[in-house]
């Protein structure tokens, strides 16, 4: 047999009753605040969120770091200082590790060499050497030595910043790119 749709009844037609007047609901105890007073608590919250937020990142050490250098040419037999630079978004800057490593046409040990503060000489392992920044340190120098080889092509070192796994920073410039030039 067919199934039998259910039909709700219609509600009954008003007879000639009037409504009451509804009781208006009481006024609030406190009034809200006009817009420019909500904008202001709403920026004292937000305030607040990061102020309680900002210790959790600072117990990670997240900071920034860039590689910085003048000119793009570096002159065959001179040398020629760069740095590595680092600032803490908040709280002091940790002892923390980071890989430079060199490519490019010029050949490490042939027309160039690296040396860092008591390292003379670095060798390059894979074309990279690890360093670390001592706690508080923002600022790393590292020195590239060319050599005149009689070649009269230019030829080109690229130096990268690497973060190393389970670093927790960011690098804002990590690369840059030299020519080696007969001076």
């Amino acid at each position: 047999p067919p199934m039998q749709q259910f039909r709700y009844p219609k509600p009954p037609k008003p007879t000639g009753l009037k409504a009451t007047p509804s009781i208006p609901p009481p006024p609030p105890l406190i009034s809200p605040p006009p817009p420019r007073a909500r904008r202001l608590i709403v920026l004292l919250l937000l305030l607040v969120l990061v102020g309680s937020a900002l210790p959790a990142v600072q117990a990670q050490g997240y900071w920034y770091g860039w590689l910085a250098a003048g000119s793009t040419n570096i002159q065959e037999g001179h040398t020629r200082t760069f740095s590595v630079g680092r600032v803490a978004l908040y709280g002091g800057l940790p002892q923390q590790t980071f890989r430079l490593c060199f490519s490019g046409s010029a050949t490490e040990g042939e027309d160039y060499s690296v040396s860092a503060g008591h390292r003379p000489n670095i060798p390059l392992s894979g074309g990279c050497f690890t360093e670390s920044f001592d706690r508080g340190q923002d600022n790393f120098r590292f020195y590239i030595h060319t050599r005149h080889d009689g070649n009269g092509s230019p030829e080109t070192i690229n130096v990268r910043l690497d973060r190393l796994p389970g670093s927790s920073y960011y690098l804002t410039q990590n690369t840059l790119r030299f020519r080696i030039v007969n001076g």
